[in-house]
């Protein structure tokens, strides 16, 4: 068997933000904005959790 590594794909920081923007700022959902830029509704959302500041309870 031939082991084959999946590529990691790498986003600039620019990207990152772009995306963000289009959830926080432009009112788009996270599947929207995942499908406007190509990546999954996981990594989308995972980038906009990061930008929310902590909630304690």
């Amino acid at each position: 068997m031939t082991s084959s590594k999946r590529k990691h794909k790498t986003y600039t920081q620019q990207f990152k933000e772009e995306t963000v923007a289009l959830v926080t700022e432009q009112g788009y959902t996270v599947i929207e904005a995942a499908e406007a830029f190509g990546q999954t509704k996981s990594i989308t959302g995972h980038k906009v959790l990061l930008t929310k500041p902590a909630v304690l309870v």
